[in-house]
């Protein structure tokens, strides 16, 4: 997989705070949106962090450590708001920041999900994410791999559905040998329309 991109995620990150409310949780789920719908437009990350699989859902791994670093210095300023829920920290630009190094497709990716999400408060996000394929199909702590993303808006899964699939041992072999074909720098992702899964006799649509 490519490095993680640290310029491209500073201007993201500005871009992002210049557009739309967001705290630090929210602002991770954005960049799960982002990453994984350019994914799947263009068989490339944006930012080619690595998510991973915890309580609140997909995180970028490089991005939330940086946070707490040098990744936000400069880029974002924060500061506190109180609600019914507790103190809120918000995050606000420094400068506006200069696109140019992101290209048209880029940008308007994520112009999309800032668009069709960014209105969504912290915990309809969270919600939203915890029923998707991608969170689904792996575990606490395990990294989220970039091909499902073909399969983020199929559809939402059942606690029972779930259970079948990952009791399926050639299934989930399968999927580790795609995952590893991912990684390699020719693959392209092929969206195959219609896929039903036999799983323990019972079949799940993609």
């Amino acid at each position: 997989m490519p490095h993680f991109d640290v310029n491209k995620t500073k201007i993201i990150l500005a871009y992002i705070a210049s557009k739309v409310d967001v705290g630090k949780t929210k602002l991770m789920k954005l960049f799960y949106l982002i990453d994984f719908l350019a994914y799947e437009k263009t068989g490339k990350s944006i930012t080619w962090d690595e998510y991973k699989h915890w309580s609140l859902g997909p995180v970028p791994a490089n991005i939330w450590k940086g946070m707490r670093g040098s990744l936000a210095d400069g880029v974002l300023s924060t500061s506190e708001e109180e609600t019914s829920a507790g103190t809120y920290l918000k995050y606000s630009p420094v400068t506006q920041p200069d696109t140019s190094s992101l290209s048209p497709t880029e940008l308007a990716i994520i112009d999309d999900v800032v668009k069709q999400y960014g209105g969504l408060g912290q915990r309809e996000l969270v919600d939203m994410l915890h029923k998707e394929a991608p969170y689904l199909m792996t575990v606490q702590n395990e990294t989220i791999p970039y091909f499902l993303a073909c399969y983020r808006k199929d559809r939402s899964f059942t606690k029972q559905e779930m259970s079948k699939i990952e009791n399926n041992k050639q299934f989930i072999a399968e999927l580790k040998a795609a995952h590893k074909e991912s990684q390699k720098p020719e693959y392209r992702p092929v969206r195959t329309e219609g896929v039903t899964v036999q799983v323990n006799n019972v079949a799940i649509g993609f």
